[in-house]
């Protein structure tokens, strides 16, 4: 099934690293574009299907944020904070740091399942808006301000 791989950091512009990924991509059913940093990842999220991120470190990535915000499932590597945005089997499928067949079998499960793609994007969306969302955010921070007032 055709496929478009769409790689957005810092880094991933370098002809050494678009050189290694397509050395392990099935170029021939997978356009790949290695674009490095750049300022278009809302319209890019809003083309996407899946959101990946394969991390061997990582906090609270704002970045699985974003693909919430976007509605996106996400398949995310079980490090840092990711847990605490990715439910495993709700809104996207955690897998283990560097166990590539673990990322291939959830993404194969994703894209040969439309229902399940879609329902795992709106409960990521939900997420988003429930945790996220500009309401809850203010809340959080006025919670903030008080608690170190002493006014709460």
């Amino acid at each position: 099934m055709p496929f478009r791989l769409v790689l957005v950091g810092e880094g991933t512009d370098s002809p050494d690293f678009h050189a290694r990924v397509l050395a392990g991509a099935p170029t021939k059913h997978a356009q790949v574009d290695c674009l490095g940093l750049s300022d278009q990842v809302p319209q890019l999220l809003a083309q996407a299907g899946i959101f990946v991120l394969c991390s061997r470190y990582e906090g609270l990535p704002l970045s699985i944020i974003e693909a919430m915000c976007a509605g996106l499932p996400i398949i995310a590597t079980d490090v840092g904070g990711v847990r605490e945005l990715v439910e495993d089997g709700v809104n996207g499928f955690l897998v283990p740091a560097g166990n590539q067949t673990a990322l291939s079998n959830s993404l194969d499960r994703l894209q040969s399942d439309t229902a399940l793609r879609i329902r795992m994007g709106h409960a990521s969306r939900e997420r988003y808006l429930s945790s996220f969302g500009d309401k809850q955010m203010v809340i959080a921070v006025a919670q903030r301000y008080r608690a170190m007032l002493g006014t709460v």
